[in-house]
C-alpha cells in the first residue's frame, strides 16, 4: 500500500466511535530523542537480537490499537501540514485507519481492510474505491506488504532478505532502525525509512513501533508518523469492525482491479458519514 507506513504503517481507518472504546495502556510514554540520529558502528549480534524479539512479539500479537499523528512535510515548497488519527489492526490481515488535518477537520482520509480489500474513502470525491489485495505473499495472505507484516508471518530472516537494515542507535527506552528497499515494488513505497521501535524496557509497549519516519520523492517529501502509545491484545476488537461501511446515497462506489490505493500527497476530503 503505497505511502501508508508500517508498514506500518499501516493504514486503514477507525471508525470514531469504535475506537473510543479501546482503552490505552496506563502511564506516560517514555521520552524520545529528536534531531539527527547518529549512524553507530556495525553491530550484526545485537541488531540479530532485537530482530528476533520483534519476530517473536509479533507472533504474540493478534491485535493492536494505536492514536496516531502524521507530520507532512514539503521540503521543496516547505509546506507542513499535521494529521491526527487512529489506526487498529487484527491479525491475519483486518485493518482500519482515519486521519484528519488538524487545522481543517473536513481534510479527513479513511481506509478499511477486510483482508481481501482496501476500501478508500474520499469525501472530497464522495466515492469509495475498492482495491482487491492481490494473491501471494508469505503463507498466501496476499501480495502486500503491510499485510504480510500485519500477518504476523515475517520472520527476521524475511525481513533481512527484503530490505537493508541497519541499527544506527539505542536507548534506554527505544530501538532505531534504518531501512532501505531491496525490491522495486518496495521502491515505489518509500526511498528510506527511519524506524523507532519501542525497547523490551518499555515492558506492554516492547517492540511495537514509535516512531516511523518515511523520505520519498527523491527525498523531497518527508512523513513522520508517531504512534501514541500502542496497545496489543487488545480486549473488545472484532472482525466485524473491519466490514465495509456502506457510503451515503449521494457517493459513487466503484473498484480499481487489483492495485492497492496510494495515499494522496495531501489529502483533502470530508467526513463521510460511514466510517
Amino acid at each position: 500500500m503505497r505511502r501508508a507506513c508500517f508498514t506500518l504503517t499501516v493504514l486503514l481507518a477507525a471508525v470514531p466511535a469504535a475506537s473510543a472504546q479501546i482503552p490505552l495502556p496506563p502511564g506516560d510514554r517514555p521520552p524520545i530523542s529528536t534531531g539527527v540520529v547518529p549512524v553507530a558502528a556495525p553491530n550484526p549480534a545485537a541488531l540479530e537480537a532485537h530482530l528476533k524479539a520483534w519476530e517473536t512479539k509479533s507472533v504474540s500479537i493478534v491485535n493492536m490499537y494505536t492514536e496516531c499523528e502524521m507530520v507532512r512535510k514539503n521540503l521543496v515548497l516547505r509546506k507542513e501540514a499535521t494529521f491526527t488519527g487512529s489506526i487498529v489492526c487484527m491479525k491475519p490481515s483486518l485493518a482500519r485507519m482515519q486521519l484528519e488535518n488538524k487545522a481543517d477537520k473536513a481534510d479527513y482520509l479513511a481506509y478499511i481492510c477486510d483482508g481481501t480489500s482496501v476500501y478508500e474513502y474520499s469525501g472530497l470525491d464522495k466515492s469509495v474505491t475498492q482495491h482487491k489485495i492481490p494473491p501471494g505473499g508469505k503463507n498466501n495472505v496476499g501480495d502486500n506488504l503491510l499485510i504480510e507484516f500485519m500477518s504476523g508471518k515475517m520472520t527476521a530472516d524475511d525481513v533481512k532478505n527484503r530490505f537493508h537494515i541497519k541499527l544506527v542507535k539505542e536507548e534506554e527506552f527505544y530501538v532505531h532502525l534504518q531501512i532501505g528497499p531491496k525490491q522495486e515494488r518496495d521502491k515505489q513505497e518509500f526511498e528510506s525509512m527511519l524506524l523507532v521501535l519501542f525497547s523490551e524496557k518499555a515492558k506492554d509497549m516492547a517492540y511495537l513501533p514509535a516512531v516511523v519516519v518515511m523520505q520519498k520523492n527523491n527525498a523531497q517529501e518527508l512523513d513522520q508518523w508517531t504512534f501514541k502509545k500502542p496497545s496489543a491484545n487488545v480486549q473488545g476488537i472484532k472482525q466485524a469492525d473491519f466490514s465495509y461501511q456502506p457510503p451515503p446515497k449521494d457517493w459513487q462506489v466503484k473498484q480499481a482491479g487489483a492495485a492497492t490505493p496510494s495515499v494522496p500527497p495531501s489529502p483533502k476530503v470530508a467526513r463521510p458519514s460511514g466510517p
